[in-house]
């Protein structure tokens, strides 16, 4: 967790917080050189305003959205949610990270989330419209389409390997 007095971190925090999460120095070398962070300080959201909009995406926006391989996959949920996410918050608090799912490549979001006075980043997977575990197994659901072509149904595996933020 990362001590805040403002309401904005500047980027070399959250880059830190992002490393934690990063298993292994191969990985951790890659994260490194191919993570990309555009601005210079982050604004953060509190759990409850994720919870929320979680809720109103669940609810609303995702019945909306068909998977489609290679057209509209993990990468597309992840941008969409990110840019919604800041579009509705008003803040820059979401991005997309890379990392591998069960053995495939796999996109999610990444959402900065203010606890009191401790900030972190808590991980999103848009196709489900809820918060999931990095680095430890995490019961899942995924769609039928997305089963077919990844294996994935019951306890899965998020390892992050690089952020775009």
């Amino acid at each position: 967790m990362v001590l805040i007095v403002a309401s904005y971190i500047p980027v070399y925090q959250l880059v830190q917080l992002c490393s934690r999460y990063v298993k292994g120095w191969l990985r951790k070398l890659v994260f490194y050189i191919k993570s990309c962070f555009f601005d210079t300080r982050y604004k953060c959201i509190t759990i409850d305003e994720l919870e929320q909009l979680l809720k109103i995406w669940r609810e609303n926006i995702l019945p909306k959205l068909r998977y489609q391989l290679d057209f509209w996959d993990c990468d597309d949920f992840a941008m969409y949610f990110a840019s919604w996410l800041k579009l509705k918050t008003k803040t820059n608090c979401g991005g997309m990270v890379i990392g591998v799912l069960n053995g495939f490549g796999h996109a999610w979001t990444p959402v900065l989330v203010k606890n009191y006075d401790d900030v972190d980043v808590m991980f999103v997977e848009p196709q489900l419209g809820r918060i999931v575990e990095v680095n430890k197994e995490d019961v899942i659901e995924m769609p039928v389409t997305v089963r077919r072509r990844m294996s994935v149904s019951g306890y899965a595996t998020y390892h992050p390997l690089y952020y775009i933020w």
